[in-house]
């Protein structure tokens, strides 16, 4: 009958049941890989209900948002490691004088090396940059003082009043001689850029799209992106932290007003190791090597301890998140946080619940004013089983946070790229720079003080107060997190 209604013949109606039928295949396959390659339970469990029930809409989005491993990354890399000899180069730099001696490191930095599978060095230098003007002073001054290379990676570039003079300085350098390149995240940066990266390759640079979907098994999908923030100079001098390249980093957005955001500048062994991570990264993206540009690690009479952790979905494991796991599991009386974006799954409240029922100082610092509202409403969902036991929440006032800042305890500390969740801990190319010095962690101490004089502190009965409706938001919205 509704294939008279709508005027349907019998060829019609074969097509469509060939159509669904096909569907329900590729709904059933792909609920096969899921179960395979999805790294939760919960993940698992919830594709392959959709996949099998609705698989028209669940398909595309599953080969679109749903895979959580990178295909094709560590193969190529290892292999060309390997036939260029780049990580024994690289390891013998770090390990001849620099890498820290088994008899400096406590149980617990080991433990982080072997999360890692990177060493904490010494004989560094860092500066501890506060925000976008005195980060990008330091970036353009570092850049202007190039003799070899500068190599800069973000997941955003701007085309404004910050992406031109970061442009012009890089090709002032690119036309005396020095080898420039840029790798920017396909995903991340608008299309506006194009004009910016045409002059920059017109005067020597070279420019590449960071594209996670390259490797045939990624096709489709836009779960992999390069969210690292990283400018390298000589392989002498790195600049990592919170701060991409546009105007809003500055505090020009007029929506979200002061931005609020952390950088620190490495020289020495530290920053030899962050150039690696961009050769590696440039090498699945261009495949070219920048094995050449490797040079040998300045010392600096600072002697700051500093490991340089690159997380990416390339891993077997899930480095990010034993990483940030381990940080929270080794404080003891003081836990400070301060992310944009918190919407962790139920193993970090568990470890938070712990930190917090064992007398550690948990405190974590949202901002008040979002840039993505779905986000903001699933960190309310965690008011509630945090603050009951003592964890505080407490909002930033002053403009936009964005740092990704964490404090434990006296001397230990981290600041990089990485957000307080699921796409930062499992789908994103991430870097950290976790730092083992007391003088550093009052430095991050003192900024962090600051910060929390310009928050208010969020009640854990928000939700209760807030009513109903409110309540069905914030529960809709964690529902999204795995992909938010």
């Amino acid at each position: 009958m509704l294939n008279v209604l709508l005027g349907l013949g019998p060829d019609t109606n074969a097509w469509w049941l060939g159509f669904l039928l096909t569907a329900q295949v590729f709904g059933f396959v792909s609920a096969t890989q899921a179960v395979l390659e999805t790294r939760t339970s919960q993940g698992a469990i919830a594709w392959v209900i959709v996949l099998i029930s609705i698989p028209l809409i669940a398909v595309p989005a599953y080969w679109i948002f749903g895979r959580s491993h990178v295909n094709g990354y560590r193969k190529r890399r290892i292999r060309e490691q390997l036939e260029q000899r780049l990580g024994s180069k690289v390891l013998r730099s770090l390990l001849s004088d620099s890498r820290l001696r088994d008899v400096q490191l406590t149980a617990n930095l080991k433990t982080l090396e072997e999360i890692t599978g990177s060493p904490f060095t010494s004989a560094n230098q860092l500066d501890l940059l506060i925000d976008g003007e005195e980060t990008f002073k330091s970036m353009f001054a570092g850049i202007a003082l190039a003799k070899d290379h500068v190599l800069a990676s973000f997941y955003l570039m701007r085309h404004d009043e910050i992406g031109e003079p970061f442009k012009q300085a890089l090709i002032e350098r690119a036309l005396r001689g020095v080898k420039v390149c840029i790798m920017y995240d396909g995903i991340g940066t608008p299309g506006d850029a194009g004009r910016m990266f045409d002059e920059l390759r017109q005067a020597g640079a070279k420019v590449v799209a960071f594209d996670g979907s390259r490797h045939p098994g990624n096709r489709f999908s836009l779960n992999f992106r390069n969210h690292r923030k990283i400018v390298v100079v000589d392989g002498q001098c790195a600049w990592v932290g919170g701060l991409n390249i546009g105007r809003e980093y500055v505090g020009m957005d007029p929506e979200l007003g002061h931005w609020r955001d952390t950088h620190v500048c490495v020289k020495g062994p530290a920053a030899l190791a962050v150039q690696t991570v961009v050769i590696e990264d440039w090498l699945w993206a261009s495949g070219e090597s920048l094995e050449r540009l490797i040079c040998e690690p300045i010392s600096w009479e600072s002697n700051q301890s500093v490991l340089v952790a690159p997380t990416s979905p390339a891993s077997n494991i899930e480095t990010c998140t034993l990483l940030f796991m381990e940080l929270i599991r080794q404080s003891q009386h003081r836990l400070w946080i301060a992310s944009p974006y918190f919407v962790p799954d139920e193993q970090f409240v568990s470890q938070l619940q712990l930190a917090a029922i064992r007398g550690v100082d948990v405190r974590i610092m949202l901002p008040s004013r979002p840039d993505h509202r779905l986000v903001q409403l699933a960190s309310y969902a965690y008011l509630k089983p945090l603050g009951d036991v003592g964890v505080k929440f407490f909002r930033y006032t002053r403009g936009f946070l964005h740092q990704k800042v964490v404090l434990i305890d006296d001397s230990l500390s981290s600041i990089g790229s990485v957000n307080f969740d699921n796409r930062s801990f499992r789908l994103n190319f991430e870097i950290s720079i976790l730092i083992n010095d007391k003088a550093f962690a009052q430095e991050i101490s003192r900024m962090l003080e600051e910060d929390f004089q310009h928050c208010k502190p969020i009640s854990h009965n928000l939700l209760t107060q807030r009513g109903a409706m409110f309540n069905l938001a914030v529960r809709t919205a964690k529902l999204l997190a795995p992909v938010l």
